[in-house]
C-alpha cells in the first residue's frame, strides 16, 4: 500500500479490490475487521473519502460496537463528513468505553457541543452530567449544565444540579451566588421554607450579606412571620451606621406594637431610638401614646419633659403648650408634685399671658392646694383673657395633640362634660369646679378645653 499511496488511481483500484474482498468474507459470514479498519484508513488518510470510510467500518462495528480502533477511526470520518449523529454517537460510546478520564472528558465536553448543534439540550446536559462524573469539579462543565437546565426550564434538574455544586465549589463568591439563585428557585417552585435556610446558610457564611438580609426579611413578611422579621431587623442593626438604625428602629418599636402585640418591647426600642436620636419626634409621640395606655405615669412625665426640652429647643408655641399642659396635669393630679405644675404653668404663661388653658390649669392647681385667692386671681384672668369663656360652651376634654388611646378623666372633677369621646365611649370630666365660678355656669368649661383650645371633634378623632 505504501507503494500505492503515490499513485491514486492505483489506490482507487485497490481500495475496490479490498472492497470486493470485504463483500465476499461478509458472504461466507468470515471476520473481516482489520481489512475493514485497513480499508478506511486508505479512505481516510489518502483518498479523503469520508462518507466511503464510514460505510466501510460497518462491518467492523455491527460485528463489535466496542471496537475501540473502529470508533476512534468512525469519529474521525464522521467529523470530516459533517455527520453529527454518527459523531455524537461515536464520541459517546468512545468516552464510555475508555479507561482514562483524560480521554473521555475532552470527548464528552465535545459531544455535548455537538448534541447543542443539533438543537438537542437534553442530549447534551446527558452527555455534561456522564462528563461531570469522571470529573466533578470541571467548572466549564458545571457553568453549561447550569445553563442548559435554566433554558430548558427543568426546576427540579436545576435545583439538585445547584445544590450539588454548592457542596463541591471552594468558590465563596460562587457558592454565595448559586444560593442566592437557589433561594430564588426554591420560592418560585413553592420550597418557601427551603429558601429560608438557604438565606440562613448564606448569612451564615457571611453575617454581613445585606442583600441576602433583605430578601429573608421580606419572605419572612410575606409570611407573616413577624418574630422572625424582628430578628433580621436585630441583625442588620448591627450592620448600620448610626443614622441609618433610627428607621430600622423605629420599624422595630411598630413592629412589636402593631405585630407581636407587646407594649414593652416597643416602649424598650423607642427608648433605644431616643438615645440616638434625641429629637425623633415621632418616637417622643408613640412612647407618649404607649406610657398614656400603659398608665406609667413617671415614665410618661420623663418622657414629656424630654419632649419639652426638644420642643424649648426648636420652637413651636402651640406644641410646647400641649405637651407643658399635660405634664403639668401629670404633676399635680397623679405625682403629687403640685409645685413643679405650679413651676411649668408659670412658664408657659410668661410666653402667653393670655392662655386660657394654661390659667386654667394653674387655677387648679391653686385649688387642689387650698390657695382660694389666687385661684380666684387666675379665674378672673382666664374670664377676661376670653370673653366667650362666659358663655359656657361645652366641654370636649380633648386636647389637641393628646394621644387619641388614652384620653383620661381628671380625678379631682365635680362636673362632668355634655360631650362624649368616641375613643373611650365615656363621658369626660372637667378638672375642677373653679370652672363654673369663672363663668357662672351649671355646664362648666375645663381648663383642657376652653375656648381658646382648639376642640378635636368626634369626626376627627
Amino acid at each position: 500500500m505504501v507503494a500505492l499511496s503515490g499513485n491514486k488511481q492505483q489506490l482507487i483500484k485497490a481500495v475496490q479490490f479490498m472492497a470486493g474482498a470485504i463483500d465476499a468474507a461478509r458472504e461466507e459470514q468470515r471476520s473481516c475487521s482489520q481489512l475493514c479498519i485497513e480499508t478506511t484508513k486508505i479512505l481516510l488518510r489518502d483518498l479523503r473519502q469520508y462518507n466511503a470510510a464510514l460505510r466501510a467500518l460497518a462491518p467492523v462495528l455491527a460485528e463489535n460496537p466496542d471496537n475501540l480502533e473502529a470508533l476512534e477511526l468512525q469519529i474521525m470520518a464522521s467529523r470530516a463528513a459533517g455527520e453529527l449523529p454518527t459523531l455524537h454517537d461515536s464520541l459517546v460510546r468512545y468516552a464510555r468505553l475508555a479507561s482514562n478520564p483524560d480521554l473521555s472528558i475532552p470527548l464528552l465536553q465535545e459531544a455535548a457541543v455537538v448534541a447543542e448543534t443539533q438543537a438537542e439540550p437534553i442530549t447534551a446536559i446527558a452527555d455534561l452530567r456522564a462528563l461531570l462524573e469522571f470529573d466533578q469539579s470541571h467548572e466549564q462543565a458545571w457553568a453549561r449544565l447550569l445553563q442548559l437546565l435554566e433554558a430548558t426550564q427543568d426546576q427540579p434538574g436545576l435545583i439538585a444540579a445547584l445544590d450539588q455544586r454548592i457542596t463541591i465549589t471552594a468558590d465563596d463568591n460562587e457558592r454565595r451566588n448559586l444560593r442566592l439563585k437557589l433561594a430564588h428557585l426554591q420560592v418560585e417552585v413553592g420550597k418557601v421554607d427551603d429558601a429560608v435556610t438557604i438565606y440562613n446558610d448564606m448569612l451564615g457564611a457571611r453575617p454581613d450579606d445585606l442583600q441576602a438580609m433583605q430578601e429573608l426579611e421580606n419572605l419572612q413578611r410575606r409570611l407573616g412571620n413577624w418574630r422572625e422579621v424582628r430578628d433580621v431587623l436585630e441583625r442588620k442593626l448591627d450592620l448600620l451606621q448610626a443614622g441609618q438604625r433610627v428607621p430600622v428602629l423605629e420599624e422595630m418599636a411598630v413592629l412589636s406594637e402593631e405585630k407581636l402585640d407587646d407594649v414593652d418591647e416597643a416602649i424598650e426600642r423607642h427608648r433605644r431610638l431616643l438615645l440616638e436620636a434625641p429629637r425623633h419626634t415621632p418616637s417622643l409621640v408613640a412612647l407618649w401614646r404607649l406610657y398614656e395606655g400603659a398608665e406609667k405615669w413617671e415614665d410618661l412625665s420623663e418622657l414629656l419633659e424630654q419632649f419639652l426640652a426638644v420642643l424649648r429647643e426648636v420652637g413651636g408655641v402651640d406644641q410646647r403648650r400641649e405637651v407643658g399642659l399635660r405634664l403639668a396635669e401629670l404633676y399635680s393630679e397623679r405625682l403629687g408634685e403640685a409645685e413643679k405644675a405650679r413651676e411649668l404653668l408659670n412658664e408657659l404663661l410668661q410666653t402667653d399671658p393670655n392662655s386660657v388653658p394654661a390659667l386654667m390649669a394653674l387655677a387648679a392647681v391653686e385649688e387642689q392646694q387650698g390657695n382660694e385667692a389666687a385661684m380666684q386671681e387666675l379665674l378672673q384672668r382666664a374670664a377676661g383673657s376670653s370673653p366667650k369663656a362666659r358663655s359656657a360652651p361645652t366641654c370636649s376634654c380633648a386636647w389637641p395633640g393628646w394621644p387619641r388611646r388614652r384620653r383620661r378623666r381628671a380625678s379631682t372633677s365635680r362636673w362632668r362634660c355634655t360631650s362624649t369621646r368616641p375613643t373611650s365611649r365615656r363621658p369626660a370630666r372637667c378638672s375642677s369646679s373653679a370652672a363654673r365660678r369663672a363663668t357662672g355656669s351649671r355646664s362648666p368649661t375645663c381648663w383642657r378645653c376652653s375656648p381658646a383650645t382648639p376642640r378635636v371633634t368626634s369626626s376627627a378623632s
